[in-house]
């Protein structure tokens, strides 16, 4: 036993010192790239001062030879001129790029180094010491579990082995059946802090590093107190390591927290997601400078603050929805949002933003609001999803959104409606409006095929025109739509819907009756399997 564990020891050493070899390498291949483009700078800044030389000495001829004249001569060597410093800045740009990377490749490389002899130096924490502070058994076990992963995480960021950039320390997750349980803070944790800070402070260079291509690089810590010593110390090395997806939950923080959230905004040029949940923010400073650091962000996509601000939510609310306003995503449940007849969400929405995923639901909107976003909707293409479950919207405010997504009353209404988004309105299916297909032409074929077969046995000679040259539109969409049904989700299910070929029949019947004539001579050459493929498509 005692052998394999050597052998498995030395397999690793083996391959942390081939990961060695290869770094070293690469890095000694940007370097020479980047001597080679020092010298044709050298080589660029020669040809520069040569030709602006040259240049001086025929502006200087020209005026003794002919002062008043146009030179083609000047105007020819100043075009080469500024070719070449356009081209000097661009290779300056790509040797500073070179540069940057070589730098983080070679801070990494020396962390490596540094730490293959590294140990983790935090003591053990007893389970006795836990059990005499009088936490259950339950409670005991999940710390002892919690600060083990601590310690892996914290040797794998050391050493370079955590090669998925996922970072996450949860403690709720550990119990069955308690909600909201959270790590109560102790002073004997301390030195487990602080060994986990240290080896984030050397992972921002691999981390930094490979952020170009990972866009799944995250850092979760969920159900674990975090006060404000803790803050303190975490501040030192997480905001500047470059986590694509940052959530922050339940960690009962405060202002010290919260400062400690918005830095790793603002020090984060490459953030993608940003979470905070049920983390209070108390203070209206604090809140105004969680916007602005949203708001001058270059590449958030994702905000989410969920539970968190019962006293500013609309305040938040309306700070980042705004004309410049570039979120994919705004995540707002349970923070107590009400408009008091405001029309800010409506009026941003109307400008047909970039969100596509607003999630207003636990909070105090109500049938106003409703019909205020339903308008706001008849010009918004690109929201794919509108979360308002929870609010106090009634019935009236149900049917306004339903008119807009969803109007069953005519062919044109139907066509008219919004065919990009869906609507959760409460957790029952009757009340989600679904627009299924990510294609608004699929789903707007799917509302009016619809109301086709809803109304098959009622349609008459005006229901798609006066004259016979619409069957064949009519037809083509019949048998474009037919498998597309809505009778799973939409409120269209409690109808009857036909079969493709009952509602083809009605309509030919209505519109042109002769094909059914008995002297028809079509009719009498034409069999009903002639018909078939040509209509369901075969």
């Amino acid at each position: 036993m005692n052998q394999k564990v050597a052998d498995t020891y030395c397999s690793k050493k083996r391959s942390r010192l081939d990961n060695q070899d290869t770094d070293e390498l690469s890095i000694k291949r940007v370097l020479a790239r980047v001597e080679a483009l020092e010298g044709k700078c050298v080589r660029l800044e020669t040809k520069c001062k040569y030709l602006e030389n040259r240049l001086h000495e025929t502006q200087s001829h020209q005026q003794q030879q002919q002062p008043q004249a146009p030179s083609v001569a000047n105007e020819f060597v100043s075009s080469i001129i500024s070719h070449i410093d356009s081209k000097f800045h661009r290779l300056d740009t790509s040797i500073n790029s070179k540069l940057h990377d070589l730098d983080h490749s070679t801070r990494w490389l020396e962390a490596l180094h540094k730490n293959q002899e590294w140990k983790y130096g935090a003591p053990t924490i007893p389970i006795s010491y836990w059990v005499s502070r009088g936490f259950d058994e339950e409670y005991v076990q999940a710390a002892d579990s919690f600060l083990e992963d601590l310690e892996t995480i914290t040797c794998a960021m050391r050493r370079g082995e955590c090669n998925d950039s996922y970072v996450h320390l949860g403690f709720g997750e550990r119990f069955d059946e308690i909600d909201n349980a959270y790590l109560v803070y102790d002073v004997v944790m301390q030195r487990h802090w602080t060994e986990f800070v240290d080896a984030l402070g050397q992972y921002q260079w691999h981390l930094n590093r490979s952020s170009v291509t990972d866009d799944d690089s995250t850092f979760i810590v969920s159900d674990v107190q975090i006060p404000s010593e803790l803050c303190y110390l975490l501040e030192r090395n997480l905001p500047n390591n470059h986590f694509k997806r940052i959530t922050f939950q339940n960690n009962q923080f405060g202002r010290f927290g919260i400062s400690l959230a918005i830095k790793c905004i603002e020090k984060n040029p490459k953030l993608i997601e940003f979470m905070v949940s049920e983390n209070a923010i108390e203070a209206e400073e604090d809140a105004k400078r969680m916007c602005q650091a949203v708001n001058n962000h270059p590449t958030l996509e994702i905000f989410s603050v969920k539970r968190s601000c019962d006293a500013f939510g609309h305040d938040i609310m309306c700070s980042i929805m705004h004309d410049e306003c570039k979120l994919e995503c705004i995540d707002l449940p349970g923070n107590s949002i009400r408009t008091n007849g405001s029309r800010h969400i409506a009026d941003f929405l109307a400008k047909n933003p970039p969100l596509r995923e607003l999630t207003l639901e636990d909070n105090l909107l109500d049938d106003d609001d409703a019909e205020a976003i339903a308008e706001a909707l008849k010009t918004n293409t690109n929201l794919k999803t509108l979360i308002l479950r929870g609010n106090l919207i009634t019935k009236r405010g149900e049917d306004a959104l339903q008119k807009v997504l969803a109007d069953y009353t005519s062919l044109n209404a139907a066509a008219a409606c919004n065919h990009t988004c869906t609507v959760y309105l409460n957790d029952s299916s009757s009340s989600t409006i679904v627009d299924e297909s990510p294609d608004p032409r699929m789903n707007r074929g799917e509302k009016i095929y619809s109301i086709l077969s809803i109304q098959a046995g009622a349609l008459n000679a005006n229901s798609l025109g006066s004259t016979v040259s619409s069957l064949p539109v009519a037809l083509e969409s019949i048998q474009k739509y037919a498998k597309y049904s809505l009778e799973k989700k939409n409120a269209a299910s409690r109808h009857h819907h036909a079969p493709a070929l009952s509602i083809v029949y009605d309509i030919i019947r209505n519109k042109a009756p002769e094909l059914y004539s008995p002297n028809n001579e079509l009719a009498k050459d034409t069999s009903f399997d002639d018909i078939l493929p040509c209509v369901s498509g075969e």
